[in-house]
């Protein structure tokens, strides 16, 4: 657990860098230690990223393709795009939402009294809410995700219409398509 946030008062007293030092050279920053990547904290910020890059990878690799291989050609593209229009919108929902959790106080949940405004330089928002919210939504959506088939009801009808347009445009006058998909022109797969 990290402590509560207490702002230093020092950094009010150089306003135009707030306490960081732009230049090493400068006499009053030879004190000051460098910023370090063995922050545990870094670390763990990287690992949450690259999970969080994990868990979305099949959403659109594995998404796209169930939905493109269980509904029909024609309603495909439609299908398609309403997940390019969410999965374009979640990230503007994001934005919002970050940007709202910014005007809340870092320690809203452990202090009565919040010591400063919000225009003070030394304010940090409550970015971490919007982690904890989107991990929860993502925990409760994954357990309808993980109860859908590997296969849709209707995906062997789909699949069936799909061969028979698909020897249609290569001119075979045969109306049935062949039952064993090995044995389908190269087009067709």
């Amino acid at each position: 657990m990290v402590d509560v946030y207490h702002p230093d008062a020092d950094i009010l007293a150089n306003q135009t860098d707030f306490g960081q030092c732009a230049n090493r050279d400068d006499p009053e920053c030879t004190g000051q230690p460098y910023s370090s990547y063995f922050n545990p904290f870094f670390w763990m910020f990287i690992l949450g990223q690259t999970l969080h890059g994990i868990g979305s990878t099949p959403l659109f690799s594995i998404g796209t393709t169930f939905m493109d291989e269980n509904v029909s050609q024609k309603a495909s593209p439609v299908y398609l795009a309403i997940h390019a229009v969410l999965t374009s919108f979640g990230p503007v929902v994001g934005v919002f939402a970050g940007g709202f959790l910014l005007n809340l106080y870092d320690d809203f949940d452990r202090v009565e009294r919040i010591p400063m405004e919000r225009s003070d330089p030394r304010w940090v928002g409550a970015w971490w809410v919007g982690f904890i919210i989107s991990s929860v939504s993502a925990l409760l959506i994954a357990f309808p995700i993980l109860a859908f088939a590997r296969e849709l009801p209707e995906a062997k009808r789909h699949r069936a219409k799909d061969v028979n347009q698909c020897h249609a445009a290569n001119g075979d006058v045969n109306e049935k398509a062949p039952r064993d998909l090995t044995k389908l022109p190269a087009c067709c797969y």
